[in-house]
């Protein structure tokens, strides 16, 4: 399942997410069928505050 793949690649990369990532997610995040739409606005909630935590060590701009 998609969602699944997005969540495993986020929890994977945790702190050194990086664009490529964020890339990846967006091409997956096609997939995901519209009865899953919660789900992946959480998974982009969890990314901003991975992107926004201090110790963050990626390249993505920070979000809001």
């Amino acid at each position: 399942m998609a969602i699944d793949e997005i969540v495993e690649l986020v929890r994977d990369r945790g702190s050194k997410l990086n664009q490529y990532d964020l890339n990846q997610i967006k091409m997956i995040a096609v997939d995901v069928p519209l009865e899953d739409s919660e789900d992946l606005a959480m998974v982009f909630e969890g990314i901003a505050l991975v992107v926004n935590d201090p110790l963050y060590e990626g390249d993505i701009p920070p979000m809001e």
